[in-house]
C-alpha cells in the first residue's frame, strides 16, 4: 500500500511511475493464467512399445567399406600412418579402436562424410580429425601419462 502512496505523490513523473507495476500485474496475469476449464495443458502422446513386437535394435552407422575386414584393417593402418605426424601417438590410436564405444565415434564421422559424397580418403580425413579432437581435449598431464605409459 505504502508503494502506491509514494507512487502517487511521485507529481515529477507525471505518472510514468505507475507503468512498470502495471506491466508487473499484466506479466503475472499472463504467466500464472491456468489452462481454460481447469483442464491440465495438453501434451504430446508418448508412444508406448507394443507388447507383440520388440523395439528395433539400434544399428550402429557405419561407411559401407566397414563391412569388410580388408576396408577396416587399411582404415586402421591409414590412420596409424598418418596420426603421429598430426601429434598423436599410434598407441592412443590403438586405445581408440580398441574401446567399443570410441570405435563406433570414429566411424561415425567417416560414415558422416561418407554421407556428403566424400571418398575413403576424405572419410579418413574425417575420422583422423575425430581422433586428433579426442587427443587435444585431454589435460596435458594425462598426455604425459598415457605417453610415459606406452613408451
Amino acid at each position: 500500500m505504502l508503494l502506491f502512496v509514494a507512487l502517487l505523490l511521485a507529481i515529477p513523473t507525471y505518472g510514468l511511475s505507475f507503468l512498470p507495476v502495471v506491466g508487473a500485474l499484466v506479466l503475472r496475469a499472463w504467466t500464472d493464467r491456468a489452462p481454460q476449464d481447469g483442464q491440465p495443458a495438453p501434451t504430446a502422446p508418448v508412444a508406448q512399445p507394443s507388447a507383440q513386437r520388440p523395439a528395433p535394435k539400434q544399428i550402429a552407422a557405419v561407411p559401407s567399406w566397414a563391412k569388410d575386414a580388408s576396408g577396416v584393417e587399411r582404415f586402421k593402418s591409414d590412420l596409424l600412418v598418418a596420426l603421429p605426424s598430426r601429434g598423436v601417438p599410434g598407441p592412443y590410436v590403438s586405445a581408440i579402436f580398441s574401446g567399443e564405444e570410441t570405435a563406433r565415434l570414429c566411424l561415425a564421422s567417416a560414415q558422416t562424410a561418407e554421407e556428403n559424397g566424400r571418398d575413403f580418403y576424405r572419410q579418413c580425413f574425417a575420422a583422423a580429425d575425430f581422433i586428433v579432437r579426442q587427443w587435444n581435449s585431454l589435460h596435458p598431464a594425462e598426455q604425459k601419462k598415457f605417453c610415459d605409459r606406452h613408451f
